[in-house]
């Protein structure tokens, strides 16, 4: 598994007599058991403990909430999260514990770089559908995810935020948008959090997830699940009609800009575009499809 290899085998030792490092899998796939059993090859020859955890129920929410509980049962200082289709470059542990400790921070963030099967078109290139936009490190990022994201363990442990456990909302876990609201919630209250440049992970992007229909299916998720996670961040009438003034000053923006249908690759972006609006507004009627 070139996630374990690259984020264990080639950090571990520069990093082994300052931290104390720990990895926990876990497997969605309550059948075929295909993570699990690849992941136990691996014991023997890491030089630090792994933890395999079983999750059956679906949803990611419930994958994400088990392993943060058993991984802070473990009294860690840190938790770094990172997605199962990623693999970090060189030193990534040790840019974001450096990163963390130099600017005090709660959440440290940093790049997803795409590594395209095939050769993307241009226009999904220059307008970054799969890259994050460069970011001076100690910046505040405009990224609110979990894939390659440090938290600090008090953050989580704090039970007045989240007196359940619950750290990733059940309710958002076949919609999306339960790591980005998690984020957003945790900067809502307080915690500081902080870009680093430095700490790159790559992600496999297949070629079928660079079509139109692909793109499009993926802006409407987007645009309808970030409505939902922030009327939950943000509830009562007030916020309520500032999103949907948003919503409605996107679309009239929108419409501003039909000169774009004349080339297509700006005929794509413009149904992308699109896309995120309608997503939106069928949030705003309470319509939130389960896309996981």
């Amino acid at each position: 598994m070139r996630l374990i290899d690259d984020a264990v085998r080639h950090d571990t030792a520069t990093l082994i007599d300052h931290w104390q490092l720990r990895v926990f899998i876990a497997d969605n796939d309550a059948v075929d058991r295909e993570g699990s059993l690849r992941a136990e090859k691996l014991r023997e020859s890491l030089s630090v403990d792994l933890d395999i955890i079983d999750e059956p129920r679906p949803g990611v929410s419930h994958v994400r909430n088990r392993l943060l509980e058993l991984s802070l049962a473990w009294k860690p200082r840190y938790l770094l999260m990172i997605d199962d289709d990623e693999w970090p470059s060189r030193n990534w542990i040790g840019h974001m514990l450096d990163t963390a400790e130099h600017y005090s921070a709660d959440i440290v963030s940093g790049p997803v770089r795409p590594d395209f099967e095939t050769t993307p078109p241009g226009w999904i290139v220059k307008h970054r559908l799969f890259d994050d936009a460069p970011l001076p490190t100690g910046e505040f990022p405009a990224v609110q995810r979990t894939g390659n994201t440090l938290l600090r363990s008090t953050q989580l442990a704090d039970r007045q935020q989240f007196p359940d456990g619950q750290w990733f909302s059940v309710s958002l876990g076949r919609i999306g948008g339960e790591d980005s609201h998690l984020i957003e919630g945790l900067v809502k209250n307080g915690a500081r959090h902080v870009w680093c440049e430095e700490a790159v992970v790559h992600e496999r992007i297949p070629t079928h997830r660079l079509s139109v229909d692909y793109l499009a299916a993926r802006a409407f998720r987007n645009g309808n699940a970030g409505m939902r996670y922030r009327s939950m961040l943000l509830p009562g009438l007030h916020w309520s009609c500032i999103r949907v003034g948003k919503s409605v000053f996107m679309f009239l923006r929108w419409l501003t800009l039909t000169h774009r249908l004349l080339t297509p690759d700006s005929r794509s972006l413009h149904k992308l575009d699109w896309q995120i609006i309608r997503g939106r507004f069928n949030a705003h009627l309470g319509r939130h499809p389960e896309f996981y």
